[in-house]
């Protein structure tokens, strides 16, 4: 069963006398994460509003084809069905967040699909595990990527299986924007279906499993370098001749750290070579590594317990200051 299958869909807003989606086809797996991208007033709002039952319940016009959420004909079903199934992560944070802490801010979809107490608890633990938040934590002192993961943890609160994103790194800096594209690779990687509508390809494009363009009401399947070309063509440029050469200029073999009684780094090998671009991402759980010419490869560490609030604050502490 497919996450999301978008099959011969056109749509026409009611008060505009061309069709937006013309016949458009595209299908999502679990286990995937995928990036849409395309021009502005190219369509990638309406399909999002599509997919969560905004259109045809709260925006009309007229809208065929099918469309399946979590192996569902949506058609006919109201947002609430949906939203069940799908998850929706607005780019504008602050006017997601409606409670002071965490916990209070993760417990009210929670609440809302009438779960016991009990495992209210349990999808509070395991949202903010996967998001690296505190429930203690204040939610008007986060920082925007804070704020970001947070309304991401919302939606895997309340179990759904499929996070529909938009524009999420609009408000984050870079080192934001990696650590919760990081975060979720990891997800699609443990089985979620991720859908991105970004224009930041060069920040999407190293953990995504599909590249779709929207264009002309239709969608067109890309590889990452396509996607870069149509929209950056100076950062998908081939290196150089005279800079592809196969001599390293550093290597590590083996290497481990421990600090304060725990274990940092271990068995880290790590080679680069000359003509290359690569960037390193981490946190307390993965390590990303980027090379220009698209490959991405996440490891995960082994987990050493749980972390108290302090552990964890100490932790995104440290890390800041290294990077």
């Amino acid at each position: 069963m497919r996450a999301i299958e978008f099959k011969n869909v056109s749509f026409r807003y009611e008060d505009m006398p061309e069709p937006v989606l013309k016949s458009a086809s595209f299908s999502l797996e679990y286990g995937q994460l995928a990036l849409l991208y395309g021009d502005s007033g190219q369509g990638k709002s309406t399909v999002l509003s599509i997919l969560s039952g905004v259109i045809p319940n709260v925006t009309k016009g007229t809208l065929s084809g099918e469309v399946r959420v979590g192996g569902e004909d949506v058609s006919g079903q109201r947002i609430s069905d949906i939203c069940r199934r799908a998850g929706v992560v607005l780019q504008n944070a602050d006017a997601q967040i409606i409670h002071q802490r965490v916990e209070d801010e993760l417990a009210f979809g929670c609440e809302n699909f009438a779960f016991s107490p009990e495992k209210i608890t349990d999808c509070i633990e395991k949202a903010c595990g996967r998001m690296a938040l505190c429930p203690q934590w204040g939610t008007r002192t986060l920082s925007g990527g804070q704020k970001q993961r947070l309304i991401t943890a919302s939606a895997l609160a309340t179990e759904q299986r499929i996070l529909l994103l938009d524009e999420p790194l609009a408000n984050l800096d870079r080192k934001g924007a990696a650590f919760l594209m990081a975060s979720l690779r990891t997800l699609a990687e443990s089985g979620y279906a991720v859908l991105i509508v970004e224009h930041r390809l060069e920040q999407v494009l190293p953990f995504a499993h599909e590249v779709w363009r929207l264009r002309n009401g239709s969608f067109e399947r890309q590889t990452g370098r396509e996607a870069l070309c149509t929209t950056q063509p100076e950062a998908a440029e081939p290196i150089p001749t005279e800079a592809r050469r196969e001599e390293p200029v550093m290597t590590l073999h083996g290497v481990g750290w421990r600090a304060g009684g725990r274990s940092i780094l271990e068995g880290v090998d790590l080679t680069i070579f000359r003509g290359k671009a690569d960037q390193l991402v981490h946190d307390d759980r993965l390590v990303v590594e980027i090379q220009r010419q698209g490959n991405c490869k996440i490891k995960n560490r082994k987990s050493e317990g749980k972390q108290s609030c302090t552990e964890i604050q100490h932790e995104y502490r440290r890390i800041d200051s290294q990077q």
